[in-house]
């Protein structure tokens, strides 16, 4: 239907981050493509470690992994899937539903 928007905001040393799900990966598990947000300085400190705000477009039926900090220690990693322009936090079960593992090869 439509694409949404998410803004993550920047805390202290950490980055947020969107990436994109495509699959598995034999080293990483999930394979990922990490999206370029356009960020916005203007409400941001003068050491730029609060404030800076990237905001992502989030496509329609994708499954995303978001990279939120919520404090200079910590942040929250959750996923999402978009369906009708709406961005909804899906449990790592369904992620691994939607992408399966792929089982051993056929002879």
């Amino acid at each position: 239907m439509g694409d949404a928007l998410i803004t993550l905001e920047r805390i202290g040393p950490s980055h947020c981050w969107v990436a994109r799900i495509s699959g598995r990966d034999g080293r990483y598990d999930l394979e990922r493509e990490f999206l370029s947000g356009v960020r916005d300085y203007t409400r941001a400190n003068p050491a730029r470690t609060r404030g800076v705000r990237t905001t992502y477009t989030l496509r329609d039926g994708e499954v995303y992994e978001i990279c939120a900090p919520r404090s200079w220690t910590r942040a929250d990693r959750y996923y999402v899937r978009v369906r009708g322009g709406v961005p909804a936090r899906i449990p790592a079960e369904e992620v691994a539903e939607i992408f399966p593992c792929p089982g051993p090869a056929k002879v």
